[in-house]
This record gives structure tokens, C-alpha cells and sequence, in this order.
């Protein structure tokens, strides 16, 4: 496992001893280096921990360079939010990082991700977290008291009018 990204912190410090490898989010001088050492096949697991600073188009760039190395073993990227799922007050940075990740395995086969949320930092979250690690994919909360909650969705009436929601516009995209 790899932690990648805020290397301090109360998570950080939960999931220090996960790691093999623990490393920032590299500049841009660096990531080429730092890709190369992920797609090498060393690393099965990468777990980025977002820094509060905004660094989403560095993640970004740096999954965008391990994918045109390719991967020579398969590999799960999860990045473990503060907020995008879980506070209505999330920045838009966060939705960056989840979206990215959402296209990442349409870019490299062996490259499966996660984007998971806890509600808070404590034990309980911290032991389900661990279980899960490399088995969620796509977006999963995990609430204070362990819960797991994943994306569901729901049956829409056979008689149900499509329409937009209201003003705005409606974004399709196909990976």
C-alpha cells in the first residue's frame, strides 16, 4: 500500500502503519519518477489522503501519467475524501478527484478505483475502512458508527414525465 498525498494528520496517522510506501503528492518536476514507481508493479494499492490545499489537478496529472506508462500489475486507487459525498459544503476540488477517478479505468484496464468518504475519524470508521480497502469501488460513505452506506438506485414509475429538474442543464457523459 501507498499513501500518497497529506502525510499528517489524524487519518494519516491511522492508516500510517498500512503503508509501505508513504509519499506527498510529488511536483511536477517529480511525478514522472513517482508514476514510474506505481506503474512498476510495487504497489498494489494506492491510497491518496487529499491535503487541504488545492493539489486535485496534480493528482490528476500524476494518475494521468501513470496511465501512459501502463501499469504492469494490477493496481486500486482510492481516494479517501473530506467532504464531497458527505457535507453539502464540499469544495469542487473534491468532485474533481471523484470524477476522475470514475473515467480512470475506462483509461487503463488493470487500474480499478474508489472514492470513500468518512463522516468522521475514529475507530470505528478507520476498522471498516481497512476492510474494505480494495474491495469498494466506485463511491461509498462510511458513517461515524461503521455504517457503510453505498450509491443506490431507485425504480422510476412506469408513468413517470422525463424532464429537466428546473433550471440549469443537464450534463451526459460517457466516460
Amino acid at each position: 500500500v501507498m499513501l500518497l498525498g497529506r502525510l499528517d494528520g489524524p487519518l494519516f496517522e491511522a492508516l500510517a502503519d498500512l503503508a509501505g510506501v508513504r509519499t506527498a503528492l510529488p511536483e511536477e518536476a517529480q511525478r514522472r519518477s513517482v508514476a514510474a514507481d506505481i506503474a512498476g508493479g510495487g504497489v498494489s494499492h494506492l491510497v491518496y489522503l487529499p491535503s487541504p490545499e488545492p493539489r486535485h489537478w496534480d493528482f490528476a496529472g500524476l494518475m494521468r501519467e501513470v496511465c501512459r506508462i501502463g501499469l504492469g500489475a494490477p493496481l486500486h486507487v482510492t481516494v479517501l475524501g473530506g467532504g464531497a459525498d458527505a457535507s453539502p459544503d464540499a469544495s469542487d476540488g473534491r468532485a474533481l478527484d471523484h470524477g476522475m477517478l470514475l473515467s480512470l479505468r475506462h483509461e487503463e484496464p488493470q487500474l480499478t478505483a474508489a472514492h470513500v468518504e468518512l463522516e468522521a475519524v475514529n475507530a470505528e470508521s478507520v476498522r471498516v475502512f481497512r476492510d474494505v480497502l480494495g474491495r469498494a469501488h466506485g463511491s461509498c460513505l462510511i458513517r461515524a458508527d461503521g455504517r457503510l452506506c453505498l450509491p443506490e438506485l431507485e425504480r422510476l414509475a412506469a408513468d413517470t414525465v422525463r424532464r429537466p429538474p428546473g433550471p440549469g442543464c443537464i450534463v451526459v457523459s460517457g466516460g
